[in-house]
């Protein structure tokens, strides 16, 4: 089984933050620093994140029905990419126990 999920991401001005708003579904708010450590949020209904700057994130829906968002943060954030281009420092993976979280590198 794979998740769907957003195109993690920096803001290109790093200490601009957001916030997401769970509308929908189930899922994960996967959250890294500059430093490359991780911390995951639960996403559902009605639940409210506040993403700091300097904060990597990426949503991932692993429930059983489309995971819906809210997305608000200043336009001049902007987004960077390449910053992420190794990927995040842990990655969700399936199995027969269900999710579960797993370190990518050191």
């Amino acid at each position: 089984m794979s998740f769907f999920m957003t195109r993690g991401h920096f803001h290109a001005r790093r200490e601009q933050g957001e916030v997401y708003f769970g509308l929908r579904g189930s899922g994960l708010l996967l959250l890294q620093d500059e430093r490359g450590e991780a911390r995951l949020e639960f996403v559902t209904a009605g639940s409210v994140h506040l993403i700091p700057g300097h904060t990597a994130h990426r949503l991932i829906n692993t429930g059983d029905y489309t995971l819906s968002a809210l997305a608000v943060w200043p336009t001049i954030a902007g987004h960077d990419y390449e910053a992420l281009s190794g990927g995040f420092a842990v990655r969700i993976k399936y199995d027969d126990a269900g999710w579960r979280v797993e370190k990518c590198h050191d």
